[in-house]
């Protein structure tokens, strides 16, 4: 595996998804050391980020859209609470500890 075959895979998702991208890169990253401990493989490591990806692909906080949720108004909480409480899933669960 080469430079060219991390970038056949990362580059369709780097900016929709950086997310997915920069887990599925760290995998690649462990899979190809890996390879390479156990002699199956040669050379530097065409997934590692940095001093290598870092100067090909954008920095994932580049490319990254944040959106941040608005937060709930200090008097609205007890009714947002009251209503996760009557919940029945495991998400909406919360210690009161």
């Amino acid at each position: 595996m080469q430079t060219e075959d991390v970038l056949a895979v990362l580059r369709p998702i780097w900016e929709n998804t950086t997310e997915t991208a920069t887990r599925l890169r760290g995998r690649m990253v462990r899979i190809l050391d890996y390879a390479q401990d156990h002699h199956w493989r040669e050379g530097e490591n065409p997934a590692r980020w940095r001093g290598h990806l870092a100067n090909i692909l954008p920095k994932p906080t580049a490319v990254a859209r944040v959106a941040h949720h608005a937060a709930v108004p200090y008097r609205d909480l007890l009714p947002v609470y009251s209503r996760l409480s009557a919940q029945h899933g495991v998400a909406a669960r919360f210690s009161s500890a």
